[in-house]
C-alpha cells in the first residue's frame, strides 16, 4: 500500500519537519508500506523529486499514483494548524493525525489553555496580546514567558524576567507576525508525556524528563534540536504524580479531540504539574521525545506509523462523508 508523507512546509519549523517526514518514510517500509515523500515547499506547493506541482495536481498525481492515505509530518502553521487538514479533508484523502478543528485548536495556544482551563486542567495564568493592543492591558509582573501564538518547537519563546523586559518581548513576537501570549512562569522542571490512540482508548506512553544543561534557562528551540544541549530521562517508574501526568495526558488529548497521537507538555512546579501546551503532531524525528517514549514502552515507530495509518483508513468513511470522527471535548471512555 502506497501512502504519502507530507513534511516541509512554509514556517520556521520546516527543518524539523523535514527530519520527521524522513523518520516517517523509513518507519512505514519497516511497516510493509511504500513510502512516497512528498516535500511541501516553502511556497506551498508539492515536490516529488524534482517535479513541482500545485497541491491539487499534486494530490491528483498521488490519486494517480495509488496513494491510499497521507501521513501528515508537518509541523507549525499550514501543517499543524487545521489548514492542511481542511484541504486534504475537503479532497477526501484519509490522512493520518488530528482533524481540522483539533489542530486549528491546539496550535493556538491561547484557545487550547483557555479549553483546558474551563475543564478544570491545570494551566499557567496569562493573557493574549494581539498585534496593536496596548502593553498596559498585560497587567502581569514578572518572571513571564512570552509566547508565540500559533508556533511549536518553542520558535519565539522568551524568559522575561524584568519589568522592562516585558515590551521588547512582545514586540519581538509581534515582529514575527504572531500574537504574544504571555504567561505567568512555574519555575520547576519540565516534562513531556505522549498519547497514543489504541482500541480501547487513549494510551498514555511513558513520561519523559527534561533537563537543560548549564547555561540553558529552559528547553528552546536549540535544546530540543542541538545534540548534547539537554538530557532526556525515560521515567518509567511507578511514583504517582508521574501516573498523574499520565492521566492529564490522557485527558487533554481527549478534550481536544486528538487522534492517533499526541504529546502533553509540562512542568512540575511546587502545586503539581502544571500543562505548558499539547502537540497534535509532535516531533517524529530520531531524537524526539514520542519515538523516545514509545521505544521504553517496546514500541518502534514502524509499528506506531502503521496504526496511525490503518486508523486514517478506519475512519476515512467519516472524511468522505464529510462528517467527524470525534469531536473536541468529546471524552472517550
Amino acid at each position: 500500500m502506497k501512502v504519502a508523507v507530507l513534511s516541509g512546509g512554509l514556517g520556521p519549523e520546516r527543518e524539523v519537519s523535514l527530519a520527521s517526514g524522513a523518520a516517517v518514510v523509513r518507519a512505514l517500509r519497516e511497516a510493509g508500506f511504500e513510502p512516497v515523500p512528498v516535500e511541501v515547499t516553502a511556497g506551498g506547493d508539492f515536490a516529488f523529486g524534482g517535479r513541482v506541482l500545485n497541491p491539487a495536481a499534486g494530490v491528483q498525481r498521488l490519486r494517480r499514483d495509488g496513494a491510499a492515505a497521507a501521513f501528515v509530518a508537518l509541523h507549525g502553521p499550514y501543517g499543524e494548524d487545521g489548514v492542511i487538514q481542511g484541504f486534504l479533508r475537503v479532497l477526501r484523502v484519509p490522512f493520518t493525525g488530528p482533524d481540522v478543528e483539533c489542530a486549528a485548536i491546539a496550535m493556538h495556544k491561547h484557545a487550547a489553555r483557555l479549553l483546558l482551563a474551563d475543564a478544570g486542567v491545570p494551566v499557567a495564568p496569562g493573557i493574549l496580546l494581539r498585534r496593536g493592543d496596548p502593553l498596559e492591558a498585560a497587567g502581569m509582573a514578572p518572571p513571564l514567558v512570552a509566547k508565540p501564538c500559533r508556533l511549536g518547537s518553542s520558535v519565539g519563546v522568551r524568559l522575561v524576567t524584568r519589568a522592562d523586559e516585558v515590551e521588547p518581548a512582545v514586540r519581538a513576537v509581534w515582529a514575527m507576525g504572531q500574537d504574544c501570549l504571555l504567561e505567568s512562569y512555574v519555575p520547576g522542571v519540565e516534562f513531556s508525556c505522549p498519547v497514543r490512540d489504541t482500541s480501547r482508548g487513549p494510551e498514555a506512553l511513558p513520561v519523559v524528563e527534561i533537563r537543560p544543561c548549564a547555561g540553558r534557562e529552559f528547553f528552546d528551540y536549540e535544546a530540543k534540536y542541538t545534540p548534547g544541549q539537554c538530557e532526556e530521562i525515560v521515567r518509567a517508574g511507578g511514583e504517582p504524580w508521574l501516573a498523574e501526568m499520565q492521566a492529564l495526558a490522557v485527558r487533554c488529548h481527549a478534550l481536544l479531540g486528538c487522534r492517533g497521537f499526541s504529546r502533553t507538555d509540562f512542568i512540575r512546579g511546587p502545586a503539581g504539574p502544571v500543562v505548558l501546551e499539547i502537540n497534535a503532531i509532535p516531533g517524529l524525528t530520531e531524537g524526539s521525545l514520542l519515538p523516545k517514549a514509545a521505544a521504553a514502552a517496546g514500541l518502534t515507530l514502524g509499528m506506531l506509523a502503521r496504526d496511525w495509518v490503518e486508523q486514517a483508513l478506519a475512519e476515512s468513511g467519516g472524511i468522505q462523508a464529510g462528517t467527524e470522527a470525534r469531536r473536541p471535548c468529546e471524552v472517550r471512555a
